[in-house]
């Protein structure tokens, strides 16, 4: 991978903290989160799912936030144990808003033009402007707190 690489993760403003109860949202921002602590929750997830329980660990009825919510925690978490790499990966999850498309149908606000600058800024953005939010969540051009 060249230096200075990106890599950005598609995400969903569903995928906010005030979906989850109890300790997900401390555990999910926590910077002790690993790949495995990660794996925990998202087996957790499944499994409680499977058996109605969801709601008892503090996840929401919605599958697919969880699983964004569990991109951009992934971002964080790789941003963090990567820092020192030489590389200089950058990791950002990344929010394109309501966009219209034949799923959200002609009532969402944004064209899929206005939809892509986020990403494309992130992808293409000066390195050295970016860096200091590496790991961030990204909306309308702006790194965002998670």
């Amino acid at each position: 991978m060249r230096r200075h690489g990106r890599i950005v993760f598609m995400v969903t403003a569903l995928a906010h903290l005030g979906i989850f109860s109890g300790d997900l949202p401390r555990v999910l921002t926590s910077d002790d989160l690993s790949l495995n602590g990660l794996h925990i929750i998202e087996n957790g997830f499944i499994s409680s799912v499977g058996k109605g329980t969801y709601g008892s660990y503090g996840f929401p009825p919605m599958p697919f936030a969880v699983a964004k919510a569990g991109l951009i925690a992934y971002a964080r978490m790789l941003a963090r144990t990567m820092a020192q790499d030489p590389r200089g990966l950058l990791f950002a999850a990344v929010c394109p808003g309501y966009v219209r498309t034949d799923m959200t149908g002609p009532y969402a606000p944004l064209t899929p033009d206005q939809g892509a600058e986020t990403p494309v800024y992130v992808a293409l953005a000066d390195s050295k402007r970016i860096r200091r939010h590496n790991g961030e969540l990204w909306k309308q051009l702006k790194p965002l707190k998670w």
